[in-house]
């Protein structure tokens, strides 16, 4: 479950079940690594979906 907070003059995402906020801050190599990795799982399962339903 994900909700919304406003820190400062940010909006944030903030995982309310998951991950602590000081395992990602600072390592942006990481966190595109996973943001991409994310995109390509998301893309294989509606390419899995799409092969599947047809």
């Amino acid at each position: 479950m994900a909700i919304w907070v406003l820190t400062g003059r940010w909006l944030r995402l903030s995982v309310v079940v998951g991950y602590s906020t000081k395992l990602w801050r600072g390592k942006r190599f990481e966190t595109a690594v996973h943001i991409g990795f994310i995109g390509l799982w998301t893309y294989l399962t509606g390419v899995f979906f799409a092969v599947f339903l047809c």
